[in-house]
């Protein structure tokens, strides 16, 4: 096999995503538990000997943290490089101050978005671990909000599974974003029936996603809202996303995490390059 070109990663939900690359074309993908490492570690786990490297996600560990205020166009600063590391590049993150938050690898899918869909004007929601809603215009990051939705469904839910997006699952959109202060009760009454045999698995899993993600809706309201809205998500999560979006009727543009975060990353190398 031809020795890569670059080498693409990103941080983000706790795991490393390394990629070989020959141009654009993905060679080899590879995931990293990163919970406990340290920026160090993260670079050496990018590392293939001399070959360049572009990072996206951590650029608020470095000593001196890689921020953009935003408003801003997320190649704004284009990368910057590591001090003492000639090969290894990284792309700034994005802070909003109200309400306070920081898009990390998020930065690299909006920018592969963007370059994906010309002109693009609306809201884009990037499901993951923790979603973000972001309002975009003339290219750039105008405002953005950030919901832990994912890491509440972890404690009770598998997400890796596909989930049916049928009438429990929609009721319980529905019901979370009407009445987000019954989700709580709810979740309770629902994973005692499951205990109990009274209600199977699949339906409990359709509930209890349909349940948080529709009080997130419900606090979202304002980004989706009669706006134009894409959704940037890898499988199950984008399917309950879309599903729920299609209830209020939303019909969202749909992008894969991965063909984002890789136009984002070879959008922000060809910025280099061309600086």
């Amino acid at each position: 096999m031809a020795d890569p070109d670059w080498i693409a990663a990103d941080l983000a939900d706790g795991c490393l995503r390394v990629r070989t690359m020959q141009g654009s074309i993905t060679k080899t993908r590879r995931t990293i538990d990163a919970t406990e490492l340290s920026f160090d570690e993260i670079l050496r786990a990018c590392s293939a000997g001399q070959t360049e490297v572009v990072l996206a996600g951590a650029g608020w560990l470095m000593d001196r943290p890689a921020l953009l205020q935003v408003p801003v166009k997320p190649l704004a600063s284009g990368l910057l490089h590591v001090d003492g590391i000639e090969n290894v590049s990284v792309l700034p993150s994005l802070i909003q101050e109200q309400p306070f938050g920081r898009l990390d690898a998020q930065a690299a899918s909006l920018a592969g978005f963007l370059g994906l869909a010309d002109d693009y004007e609306g809201v884009i929601c990037l499901a993951g671990d923790t979603t973000s809603w972001v309002q975009v215009s003339a290219g750039e990051v105008v405002s953005f909000q950030t919901f832990a939705t994912g890491r509440m469904q972890l404690g009770v839910t598998k997400l890796d599974k596909e989930c049916d997006h049928g009438g429990q699952f929609l009721d319980a959109v529905d019901e979370g974003l009407a009445r987000p202060e019954r989700v709580a009760g709810r979740v309770s009454e629902w994973t005692t029936m499951a205990q109990m045999g009274m209600l199977d698995g699949s339906a409990m899993n359709a509930r209890l996603r349909g349940a948080f993600i529709g009080m997130e809706l419900g606090a979202a309201r304002p980004f989706w809202l009669g706006r134009q809205v894409a959704v940037i998500a890898d499988g199950p999560r984008q399917a309950d996303y879309v599903a729920a979006l299609e209830r209020q009727g939303v019909a969202p543009i749909q992008t894969d995490a991965e063909t984002a975060i890789c136009a984002g990353l070879a959008a922000a190398r060809r910025s280099m390059k061309t600086s």
